[in-house]
């Protein structure tokens, strides 16, 4: 769990209070037990001239790395107690009970927590053991990167807290790096290892890989504090003089940031993504898809819903060649091929209405809803036109114009509807239980729904 630093404690308890004006600089330390474990976070909190009527303003030094998704690569603070994040009621400021303390203890206990993977709404749409592995790769790159910012704080700290960063990693430096040296050796698990560093499973290789690149780096910068580091830096040397040197033209460039582009980043006006030991993107891109990629997902995944599942009801009616049950599978086929295929990116939805039901639900943010709307009517749309073009017959105009004949009921009014409120209840009663229940087996979460969708179109047509 997150804690307060002593001196921020004493400061807290005798300074703010709802008369408070002036912006105080927060340092937060992590236990361990969760991916941020002995990392050393800034927030600067900026209090309104009427606070606390209105919320407190929270700004992170991130250093443009975008280490949970509540931590913003701009140094925004998503939380709904601030009015950044569209939750219930409830959660928002209340200017009668809500103050700065209640701010510090939901980024403690909500944001940087044991598994942040799970802070971004469309990570939870299709929980089990697959996110769980998502959620254990994510906290690696969470830990990459917190390294990453322990090094800018040490050459950059924050203006009258240059002392306290030196010796805050001077005393800790030793236990982050037999930490990480467990990580880089793959024994033991992000957040899971002690002081002792006891191991409880393993991490991927990608992350043993990177991690040995880092660990060198961690040695030499924390040796800057002054930390007596000796077997570490032996260690370190030992390791160089073994390892095979590689070429000029294999070695990898390493990201270097200097003070103008720090300040940039600490003032949100760099649009550039940087980059870590690897080339690869460190913001957003890593850890979680951004709203764009969510929208092209969206958008793909409507498309080919809509070419497949209607194209096949077209050709079946032109041709015959597909049969009603073809119709049927082709629909379940082609929902569950989607969910696979995009649903770690926007969470599947390919429906208003399921988007919709999310954000009333609180699981989406409502601004989003617009924007994921657009997107499936647009990938509807151009299926359809689509599947116009390419089964327009010059020949026979008749034959395109009865392919696109739509549906009727065969019984009444009252019975169709009550058939729609089954199969809907269905579908919504599948989809609920593997989006909100974490002991579901998400997994087979898109055979089910696609299963789902087949069963509904064969009882229903």
């Amino acid at each position: 769990m997150g804690k307060l630093t002593p001196q921020l404690t004493t400061h807290l308890q005798g300074q703010i209070s709802p008369a408070v004006k002036d912006d105080v600089i927060v340092p937060l330390t992590f236990n361990v037990g969760m991916p941020y474990h002995d990392g050393l976070f800034f927030f600067d909190i900026a209090f309104s001239p009427d606070y606390p009527s209105r919320p407190s303003m929270a700004h992170y030094r991130s250093f443009g790395y975008r280490i949970n998704p509540n931590l913003y690569a701009n140094s925004k603070v998503c939380l709904s107690l601030i009015n950044t994040w569209v939750r219930k009621k409830i959660e928002k400021w209340n200017p009668n009970e809500s103050m700065v303390l209640q701010l510090l203890l939901s980024i403690q206990g909500l944001v940087l927590n044991e598994k942040p993977c799970f802070n971004e709404p469309s990570n939870v749409a299709w929980p089990g053991r697959f996110w769980e592995k998502k959620s254990a790769a994510y906290s690696e790159d969470a830990f990459l990167l917190s390294c990453r910012t322990m090094m800018l704080l040490i050459k950059r700290p924050p203006k009258n807290f240059e002392g306290f960063v030196m010796k805050y990693f001077r005393d800790r430096s030793s236990f982050i790096l037999l930490a990480c040296k467990a990580y880089k050796n793959g024994s033991a698990k992000i957040g899971y290892c002690n002081h002792q560093c006891e191991s409880s499973s393993c991490v991927l290789e990608k992350f043993k890989k990177l991690m040995k690149q880092r660990y060198p780096e961690l040695v030499v910068t924390f040796s800057r504090t002054g930390a007596s580091l000796g077997n570490f830096v032996e260690q370190v040397n030992v390791g160089k003089k073994t390892a095979a040197p590689a070429s000029e033209s294999q070695a990898r460039p390493k990201h270097k940031v200097d003070d103008e582009e720090v300040s940039k980043i600490e003032e949100g006006i760099v649009t550039k993504p940087t980059t870590n030991g690897d080339n690869s993107p460190s913001s957003s891109t890593t850890l979680t898809a951004t709203t764009t990629q969510k929208l092209i997902a969206e958008f793909i995944g409507t498309f080919f819903l809509i070419f497949a599942g209607c194209g096949a009801v077209a050709v079946n009616k032109v041709y015959g060649s597909i049969t009603f049950p073809g119709v049927c599978v082709t629909w379940g086929l082609i929902v569950m091929v989607m969910i696979y295929s995009v649903g770690h990116v926007s969470g599947a939805h390919f429906n208003p209405a399921v988007t919709i039901a999310s954000a009333l639900l609180g699981r989406f943010s409502i601004w989003q809803v617009p924007l994921y709307v657009v997107a499936q009517m647009g990938g509807s749309l151009i299926a359809s036109f689509a599947l116009s073009v390419l089964l327009h017959d010059p020949v026979s105009a008749t034959k395109a114009t009865t392919a696109f004949f739509g549906t009727a009921p065969v019984g009444s009014n009252i019975q169709s509807f009550i058939v729609e409120i089954i199969i809907s209840y269905l579908l919504m009663f599948v989809v609920s239980a593997f989006s909100t229940d974490y002991r579901a087996v998400g997994q087979f979460g898109g055979i089910t729904v696609g299963m789902t969708i087949l069963l509904n179109v064969l009882i229903a047509g």
